[in-house]
């Protein structure tokens, strides 16, 4: 997963990734705090954009604001775009305010 860097393309210090599926299921994430198959305490509307969609906010975790960016997967070319297989994924990167 990539993550936010700065000018000397170091990590963002306390920035982080995930995927998800819409219940809130870590997939994946380079955050130990968040392992695969925890889930993660944010609010629903989170979960809810539709396939391709992105957003951007501002979200408290654990005590910590972050700004978070997130898109929702479209698809593969001809994999979960028209066979009726639904299994969407969301990546969403937090970065420390």
């Amino acid at each position: 997963m990539f993550l936010p860097r700065d000018e000397k393309k170091q990590v963002l210090p306390g920035s982080f990734s995930v995927f998800t599926d819409r219940r809130k299921t870590v997939i994946s994430s380079t955050n130990p705090d968040y392992p695969a198959g925890s889930q993660l305490p944010l609010k629903d509307g989170l979960f809810r954009y539709k396939k391709g969609e992105r957003e951007s906010t501002i979200v408290e975790l654990e005590g910590r604001c972050y700004a978070l960016g997130l898109q929702v997967s479209d698809g593969y070319r001809e994999y979960k775009r028209g066979d009726g297989y639904v299994n969407d994924i969301i990546c969403m990167i937090f970065v420390p305010i």
